[in-house]
């Protein structure tokens, strides 16, 4: 009897630890699986900071995403105003991470289907909200627009007026040096502002915030932005005339977003639209020796010039 009994807890023992085992097993199987999560970034802002979304296994979108990333080639990011690509994130089991670049009008089912993981609805004609909200994420209906535009191939350009006027920057050298700005652990935490004002700070820098007083994103317009900028210590101007002090050109997307320029020592602008490389062509691929004339994209109001001096303060 003790025999049979002794033999029978050993049973249940081997039954138990197999239990555990499979338990054990199927944890790490849903874990890793739990684990992958994938950080999507709409790259279509030059000023502010571009939409940014998690993607994970609860996600309607999951499986679709999961299955393309399996297959997809990294694509380099544009350089046009405006719509850049998408930059996504994967972070696996182990916390080991990648990041995949899909540039615009390279692969439309991919762009497409990345865009509309920002909400759960269908991106339609129908669709009546003013911005998709979900999943952490908020994209304006005319940004939503343009993306799509320009995933179907469709480039918006923008003819300025001619101004033919004379930029003087009497005492400013800065030279167009895009290694100098498209180098890693500098182009994607330096933008426009940084660029126009020549200051690295790897902050991503915003109008007003050097102030302590960061300008308002409800409603980006002209005023707004040149507000701010006075405040972190440049000069308005009511021509393109910086005397001695280095010369800074705004445009605005109305209620959007917010663009510089900067005249550099050769007579010629330059720019580098947000975590995209620095460059010296307007929207439409020609050097620019008449900012007001330059073709600025989604930028559409000019709001004018900065001088920028040598106590500024911008973060």
């Amino acid at each position: 009897m003790a025999h049979m009994m002794r033999r029978l807890i050993i049973l249940l023992g081997l039954m138990l630890s197999g239990v555990c085992c499979l338990s054990k097993t199927n944890h790490r199987k849903n874990s890793k699986h739990a684990g992958v999560t994938y950080e999507v970034t709409l790259d279509v802002y030059s000023g502010r900071e571009n939409p940014t979304w998690e993607i994970d296994h609860t996600s309607p979108h999951y499986k679709s995403i999961e299955k393309a990333f399996k297959s997809v080639k990294k694509t380099p990011l544009g350089e046009h105003l405006g719509y850049h690509g998408f930059l996504v994130k994967t972070t696996e089991a182990h916390d080991r991470k990648e990041i995949w670049t899909v540039g615009p009008g390279k692969n439309k089912e991919i762009e497409t289907m990345l865009l509309k993981s920002c909400c759960n609805a269908h991106l339609t004609e129908e669709l009546e909200t003013s911005s998709l909200q979900s999943c952490g994420c908020s994209i304006p209906r005319v940004v939503i627009d343009l993306v799509t535009r320009a995933i179907n191939g469709i480039i918006h350009h923008f003819n300025g007026h001619s101004n033919n006027g004379t930029h003087i920057a009497n005492k400013c050298k800065t030279r167009f040096e895009p290694h100098v700005w498209n180098a890693p652990g500098v182009i994607e935490y330096n933008n426009c502002y940084n660029y126009g004002t020549n200051r690295r700070t790897n902050t991503f820098a915003q109008p007003g915030r050097g102030s302590g007083r960061i300008l308002n994103f409800a409603n980006v317009d002209a005023n707004e932005v040149l507000s701010a900028c006075a405040r972190d210590g440049l000069t308005r101007l009511n021509g393109p005339n910086a005397g001695d002090d280095c010369l800074m050109a705004l445009v605005i997307w109305p209620g959007i977003d917010f663009h510089f320029y900067r005249l550099d020592e050769n007579g010629f602008w330059s720019h580098k639209p947000g975590r995209t490389a620095a460059i010296d062509t307007d929207h439409s691929m020609n050097r620019m020796d008449d900012i007001e004339g330059a073709d600025h994209g989604p930028y559409t109001v000019f709001a004018g010039y900065l001088g920028v001096g040598k106590h500024i303060n911008i973060n």
